[in-house]
């Protein structure tokens, strides 16, 4: 489950601020960044209703058991994300541990989103 908020200061603004928290089973997650529209301005329907590509920075932790990465660990990293006008969208990120215990390695995740406003 994941919540967000998209600000667009201006109609016409190159970039606009971003912030969003998602909670789940193994983890929790916030994140802050810019996004922008890619091409002409079409008004579907709202905020994010619009092509659009986001790069937010994030953090994660984990708790109980996750699949692929340990648990009770916070990892710090980046986030890309691409919206189509149906506020239907892919997100890609990197992320690496950032509590200072024991070495890990890198994670890597991969989602579809699903929106409405």
């Amino acid at each position: 489950m994941e919540g967000g908020i998209l600000v667009k200061p201006i109609s016409h603004g190159d970039w606009w601020p971003t912030a969003t928290a998602g909670l789940g089973w193994a983890g929790g997650q916030i994140s802050l960044g810019v996004a922008r529209r890619i091409g002409p301005r079409v008004d579907y329907g709202g905020p994010g209703a619009e092509f659009t590509v986001r790069l937010q920075a994030s953090l994660l932790r984990t708790w109980a058991e996750p699949r692929y990465v340990d648990p009770r660990r916070t990892y710090g990293g980046v986030e890309f994300t691409f919206t189509l006008p149906l506020l239907v969208g892919i997100r890609a990120g990197a992320f690496h541990p950032i509590d200072g215990t024991q070495p890990s390695k890198w994670a890597t995740t991969f989602g579809v989103l699903l929106g409405w406003h």
